[in-house]
């Protein structure tokens, strides 16, 4: 099952964080995305994922599908709770592997606040002023990715569905 390979996902991404010296103690970590490696295997993974909890969205961004999945329960690893699993389709042509590939925060303020307690990371910003969903994110070893957002998910997807 998915979620037997979580936790040293976290273990990787906290670490990261940590070596970087990006503070997450207080935020929450809304959600996790795992990325397929091919269509086939993101249509065979939908209803692994949904014994875990509904399907509650999906999208096609910049030319994949995305799923956004409540869970039922709450994952649990130390202080962090999460609420929901990200399902994500490569982009046509993209080469990679199977397995979790990102950790979401809500950083709970404003982008620029959060920036200016960290000058000296090297931040993607690329996705800041997207209309529906900005954020920023920091690339951490292994590709791994560490996300940053004002609101949790579901909060994002229930104003997008109202």
């Amino acid at each position: 099952m998915i979620t037997d390979t979580y936790p040293p996902f976290l273990e990787k991404i906290l670490s990261g964080l940590n070596d970087k010296k990006v503070e997450v103690t207080d935020m929450e970590m809304d959600h996790i995305g795992y990325q397929t490696a091919s269509g086939l295997e993101y249509e065979k993974m939908l209803p692994e994922v949904a014994k875990l909890g509904p399907q509650i969205h999906e999208a096609v961004v910049r030319g994949r599908r995305v799923a956004i999945f409540k869970l039922n329960e709450k994952l649990n690893y130390r202080n962090y709770f999460i609420s929901a699993i990200e399902v994500i389709e490569p982009l046509a042509g993209q080469v990679c592997n199977s397995g979790w590939e990102h950790a979401e925060f809500v950083i709970g303020n404003s982008f620029e606040t959060f920036l200016k307690k960290y000058p000296t990371v090297d931040w993607d910003i690329s996705a800041i002023n997207q209309d529906t969903f900005p954020m920023i994110k920091l690339k951490l070893e292994n590709g791994l990715q560490a996300k940053f957002h004002l609101k949790p998910v579901l909060e994002i997807i229930r104003d997008i569905k109202s």
